[in-house]
């Protein structure tokens, strides 16, 4: 009985020994799984923290972007304000200078005709009478010299207006239309293989605008093509667009970005 006792308790024993092995192994094993997890949601944080971060960057660029808009419009239409001024101030420069024409042709007609009239009287009062009208001949040639310069002056500066109004009126176009210059050229920064997209060394300031696709070059040699997402002032991010990338090349860090007018 006590042999079968002890048997028993050798088998329980071990039996004890066996379940807390395999408790020590789950415990770990849990304990890993923790530590993944808490790993995981570490990660997770930090990516919604940059996302949210570039949501921000990506905010604030539209609001500049929408800014400058805005004063670009107010300059337009300053600009015009400006150019119909100066028209309305040529308009009356030019009838100034053609009323002075006038004059100045009746002046010399009277002169003609006064000299053919005259020509009798006496030396002295004919001389003085020459005087007389010499004297508004040439006071009427100097308004008329006046009004010619003044018209000449608000030429040039209507001119110069239209010039502007039609510079302005482009910069307006650009902003509705977000036209890209044919043949913008940039390079890649980076490239996250992870996430398949670029950063480039064009942004805003060189002309770009989210949208627009720009064709991947290496040595002369077509590598892919991307699709620009976000314009800062002077670098972008744009996505690797599926299906374009030669096959076995990948985008790299110094690969030429050209932009040939698709969107």
């Amino acid at each position: 009985m006590a042999r079968l006792f002890l048997i028993l308790t050798i088998v329980i024993g071990l039996g004890a020994a066996f379940l807390g092995y395999k408790a020590t192994e789950q415990a770990k094993a849990l304990q890993s799984d923790l530590s993944n997890t808490k790993t995981d949601r570490d990660k997770t944080k930090a990516d919604l923290k940059k996302t949210q971060g570039e949501l921000a960057d990506t905010k604030k660029s539209l609001e500049e972007a929408e800014a400058a808009k805005k004063k670009a419009e107010d300059d337009l239409t300053s600009t015009k304000g400006m150019l119909d001024t100066a028209k309305a101030d040529l308009a009356k420069a030019e009838t100034a200078m053609k009323d002075a024409e006038q004059k100045l042709g009746v002046a010399q007609a009277d002169l003609d005709k006064i000299k053919a009239q005259f020509e009798g009287i006496k030396p002295e009062e004919l001389a003085a009478k020459v005087k007389d009208l010499t004297e508004n001949k040439t006071k009427l040639e100097t308004e008329l010299a006046e009004a010619k310069q003044v018209q000449e002056s608000l030429k040039k500066k209507a001119d110069d207006l239209e010039t502007q109004f039609a510079a302005k009126d482009r910069t307006i176009q650009e902003y509705k239309v977000g036209y890209v210059r044919n043949g913008l050229t940039g390079k890649v920064l980076a490239y996250n293989p992870g996430w398949n997209f670029v950063v480039l060394n064009l942004g805003d300031k060189s002309g770009l605008k989210s949208g627009a696709q720009m064709v991947v070059t290496r040595s002369g040699a077509m590598i892919g093509k991307v699709k620009v997402t976000t314009v800062e002032p002077s670098s972008a991010i744009a996505d690797v667009l599926p299906g374009t990338i030669a096959r076995g090349e990948s985008v790299q860090p110094g690969d030429t970005v050209i932009f040939q007018g698709d969107r």
